[in-house]
């Protein structure tokens, strides 16, 4: 590259940037800032900022450490009774960027406005006698997403089945999104540690 520009620093710990202001106030910053992993930086006020996209300086990989993502699972045999619509308390997290999943509850809630994207696979465990049929929904704002329906009517060949749900939808900011099983006739278990709920923000 002839004539390049350049901006050399002694130390990766030191900041390499181009900054960009509003009225003298920073707003956004580019660079290699406190590391050299390239990094897009952004402020509401000039004091706190976050990490908009960071480039791996090893690998090349990119991150968007502010979007949301979660992945978790409930870690006992859940009780769902027969003919009622329950919502599944996924209690354990295997990773949950922002923190945007309550686990005493199950219930993910949407950050910022977007699309996301979820999925859930349950196993479902026989009780006594087995249900008519085993219906999972994924719901937003506690209505029931028909687009996410998961569904398996009279296959009981095998004590264990599972039953999955997907939805990418558009949410609003403060929007919850969980997920409910109905069991028809009989009642019976969401089977503890192999299930999982997770989602992600799309952009």
């Amino acid at each position: 590259i002839a004539n390049p520009a350049e901006v050399d620093k002694a130390l990766a710990t030191d900041d390499a940037v181009i900054s960009y202001t509003t009225g003298g106030s920073t707003r956004a910053i580019q660079g290699t800032a406190g590391s050299d992993d390239y990094s897009i930086k952004v402020s509401p006020d000039g004091s706190s900022f976050k990490d908009g996209l960071v480039i791996d300086k090893d690998d090349g990989t990119t991150r968007f450490p502010e979007n949301a993502t979660f992945s978790a699972f409930i870690n006992y045999d859940f009780y769902i009774a027969a003919d009622t619509s329950t919502v599944v308390p996924f209690n354990n997290e295997l990773h949950d960027d922002n923190s945007v999943l309550n686990t005493g509850t199950g219930v993910f809630t949407a950050p910022v406005d977007g699309q996301y994207e979820f999925h859930a696979g349950l196993f479902y465990k026989l009780n006594a006698t087995a249900p008519d049929s085993v219906t999972v929904f994924i719901h937003v704002n506690g209505t029931a997403q028909a687009q996410s329906k998961g569904y398996v009517f009279n296959d009981w060949g095998h004590s264990l089945i599972k039953v999955d749900a997907h939805l990418s939808v558009a949410l609003s900011a403060g929007d919850t999104v969980d997920v409910r099983v109905t069991l028809e006739t009989n009642d019976g278990y969401v089977e503890a540690d192999t299930n999982n709920f997770f989602g992600r923000f799309l952009g």
